[in-house]
């Protein structure tokens, strides 16, 4: 899929053909600007992320011709975002959705597939057919991507970058209200402090240790040439 944002006159070029030269990603730079504006400090000292309700206006006034910032680098990522014109970034979502699956298997004790059967697991589930459902909703369904073509390609990002933390998932027991030893070799704990419905538990994955108190942000730009 030919894709090259960082080109002269690429201003223009977007216009043209958004496909190939309009950013689908962000700089982690950027990602971790936007990433900034979004965590707040409550009054009562809670840190947290802005409401939508919070956060819509302080895009709303950015000014329109702004693509550098965090801030306006992300919400240009996503305006008028549709999967024909901006093909990079659907792949993207698809593997965030392929992502966001396996998560939840993990957390109702369903357990993951192996790799080799990853794709037809996915295919199967109730979110492949609500994504399947929603693309062919458009109007402009048949000029996307195949979603076929776009599972595979999710998936092999799996194989390429996520295979040692799959497999240390996979062989992780199934989640239960009690800590294992500190020194366990892989665990997956429910956070004790959590008390919220089941459809919103909340886990931490622990390899021998402890989460640390201070969450750490990293973000990747998988659309840059590697």
């Amino acid at each position: 899929m030919p894709y090259t944002p960082y080109v002269q006159g690429w201003r223009e070029k977007r216009q043209d053909c958004p496909q190939r030269f309009r950013r689908q990603g962000l700089p982690v730079g950027r990602l971790n600007t936007v990433l900034d504006m979004l965590h707040i400090i409550r009054p009562e000292g809670e840190e947290t992320l802005t409401t939508f309700g919070e956060s819509e206006p302080l895009l709303r006034d950015l000014d329109p011709s702004d693509m550098r910032s965090g801030p306006g680098a992300a919400r240009d990522l996503f305006d008028g975002f549709d999967p024909v014109t901006r093909p990079v970034l659907w792949r993207v979502l698809v593997i965030q959705v392929l992502l966001y699956w396996c998560f939840q298997n993990v957390v109702f004790g369903e357990g993951l597939p192996g790799l080799d059967d990853l794709e037809n697991a996915f295919r199967d589930s109730a979110m492949h057919a609500s994504l399947a459902a929603a693309l062919q909703s458009r109007l402009d369904a048949e000029a996307a991507e195949d979603l076929s073509i776009t599972i595979k390609v999710a998936v092999s990002y799996f194989v390429d970058r996520l295979t040692p933390a799959y497999g240390e998932c996979r062989r992780c027991p199934p989640p239960t209200r009690h800590l294992p030893p500190h020194n366990s070799e892989c665990s997956l704990n429910w956070d004790p402090k959590v008390t919220v419905p089941s459809s919103r538990l909340q886990v931490v994955l622990v390899r021998g240790r402890q989460p640390s108190a201070q969450p750490r942000r990293s973000g990747v730009d998988p659309l840059r040439p590697r």
